[in-house]
C-alpha cells in the first residue's frame, strides 16, 4: 500500500486509511469496475485493501487519488491486466462515485519491475476526469485512480505518481 510517508512527500493526506475490502451483495472485488462486469482473474482474488488520499493544496484541480491493493490466487498478473482492459474496452469504468467515458490508453514507458501495466483515461458529465494505472506483479496488482477537473492535471498527476506506485507494489 501507499504509505503516509510517502503520500506526505508527493502532496497528498489520509482521506480514508488504509482497509480491508469487504465483499457485499452489490461490491464485489475488482481490479477495475467497468460496464458491472468482472474479469476471471477477479474472481480469484481473495484479498483486497484500499485507501483514499486527499490532495493538501486545496485550490488544486485534483480531487481524490484512490488506491486498491489485491492479490489473486492461482491468477497470473497479465491475466489480471489482460482482463481489465478487456472489461474497459467496453466503454466506460467507475471510481466510487461517478461513471467514466474512456478517452483514450497512455503509453507511460514499460516498467521493468512490473509482469503488466495499463493506463487509461475518461470523462464523467464535462467537469469530471480521471486516470487510471494499474501494474501486476507476482500474484498481487495495484490500482490507482485520480479524479479531477482538469484533464491534463490527471494526467500529469498519474505519471509523476508511477515511481511512487511503483515503489508501494515493490514493498509488498
Amino acid at each position: 500500500m501507499l504509505t503516509t510517508e510517502s503520500m506526505d512527500q508527493q502532496g497528498y493526506h489520509a482521506g480514508t486509511q488504509p482497509s480491508a475490502f469487504v465483499e457485499a451483495e452489490n461490491s464485489k472485488f475488482a481490479l477495475v469496475s467497468a460496464c458491472g462486469a468482472r474479469s476471471t482473474a477477479d474472481l480469484r482474488i481473495d484479498h483486497a485493501m484500499q485507501a483514499e488520499w486527499v490532495p493538501r493544496n486545496r485550490g488544486s484541480s485534483l480531487i481524490v487519488l484512490q488506491h486498491l491493493v489485491v492479490h489473486y490466487t492461482k491468477a497470473a498478473p497479465m491475466e489480471a491486466i489482460a482482463g481489465a482492459r478487456e472489461l474497459v474496452a467496453c466503454g466506460s469504468f467507475r471510481d466510487s462515485q461517478l461513471t467514466y467515458t474512456f478517452s483514450d490508453e497512455l503509453t507511460p514507458d514499460p516498467l521493468a519491475e512490473a509482469r503488466a501495466q495499463f493506463t487509461f483515461c475518461g470523462q464523467a458529465k464535462p467537469e469530471f476526469h480521471s486516470c487510471a494505472l494499474l501494474v501486476a506483479k507476482d500474484d498481487v496488482a495495484t490500482a490507482v485512480q485520480i479524479r479531477g477537473t482538469s484533464p491534463g492535471s490527471v494526467r500529469s498527476e498519474i505519471t509523476r505518481m508511477i515511481p511512487t506506485v511503483v515503489a508501494a507494489l515493490n514493498r509488498i
